[in-house]
């Protein structure tokens, strides 16, 4: 059996109207429950009374019986020209839906402080990857709410570990789209897109893309043959917290993606401080 979808978003992928394509229904529907929508508010110059907001799209992969989300660090991490990178404390919500009016489960001091086991693991600065844990107990009523809400983690064993993809490979992406509608409010919409690998290079840890690639993107899924290769982390032209927020509905025509080779070592990192006294 094989499902069509049809993502009724002209402004992403066509003017004329929707786009359609096949693809395996039990691969849909595997690929479209594992993301999240995620908000980030940040302070930077120039906001309206000093605040603004980040959308983005975040995973979930178990380990056994434990669960992790996996995004784009810069979504969760706020980027402060000439000082130390530094969370937005308290500001970020995770959604399980695609509803408006559905403002999530809040993230409950997600903090930098050195004297907390940290519920979270970033990767370096290019390769953009970001792990938070929900075994602390304070986050496990998010994990609920988002499995509630539909959303069916991915075994650890379907990310993918090799290193052999190539130009024009082709791939599936689900994802959350950020838009405003006719009447100005703004509106996110769950999608699932195909797309092409514009270039891959074995000795580089990021890849390029080259379908039309939105901000909110960021932290979703590259599935090949329903094995995740990698994490889309930034489009084409816009490469820092501020400068997607001054644009959150631009889109361009190609896009970075993190292999998801490296997301394993970060976890086996993060799995180690969830063994330290202290944890919950």
């Amino acid at each position: 059996m094989r499902i069509k979808l049809i993502l009724g978003l002209a402004l992403l992928y066509s003017a004329a109207g929707a786009q359609t394509w096949s693809i395996p229904a039990k691969s849909g529907a595997l690929q479209m429950g594992v993301v999240v929508y995620i908000e980030s508010i940040y302070q930077h110059t120039g906001a309206v009374k000093g605040a603004d907001t980040l959308s983005g799209t975040g995973f979930l992969i178990a380990d056994s019986n434990k669960v992790y989300l996996v995004t784009a660090k810069h979504i969760i991490q706020q980027l402060l020209p000439g000082k130390n990178q530094q969370l937005a404390n308290n500001n970020l919500f995770i959604s399980a839906t695609w509803e408006r009016n559905d403002k999530g489960t809040k993230i409950l001091n997600l903090s930098n402080w050195a004297g907390a086991k940290r519920p979270f693991i970033f990767s370096s600065d290019e390769e953009d990857i970001a792990i938070i844990s929900l075994q602390k107990n304070k986050y496990k009523p998010v994990l609920v709410a988002m499995l509630r809400g539909g959303r069916k983690p991915v075994s650890i064993d379907s990310i993918d570990k090799s290193n052999d993809h190539y130009t024009d490979e082709p791939f599936f992406h689900p994802f959350f789209i950020v838009f405003k509608n006719k009447n100005g409010i703004k509106e996110r919409h769950l999608g699932l897109a195909p797309g092409k690998i514009k270039s891959f290079d074995e000795k580089y840890p990021l890849f390029t893309t080259n379908e039309t690639v939105a901000a909110s993107f960021s932290g979703s899924p590259i599935f090949i043959n329903d094995k995740i290769a990698g994490v889309f982390i930034y489009k084409e032209g816009l490469t820092n917290n501020a400068a997607i927020i001054r644009e959150p509905f631009h889109n361009a025509k190609s896009g970075t993606a993190a292999k998801a080779s490296g997301i394993l070592p970060l976890l086996k990192k993060l799995q180690e401080n969830e063994n330290t006294p202290g944890f919950n």
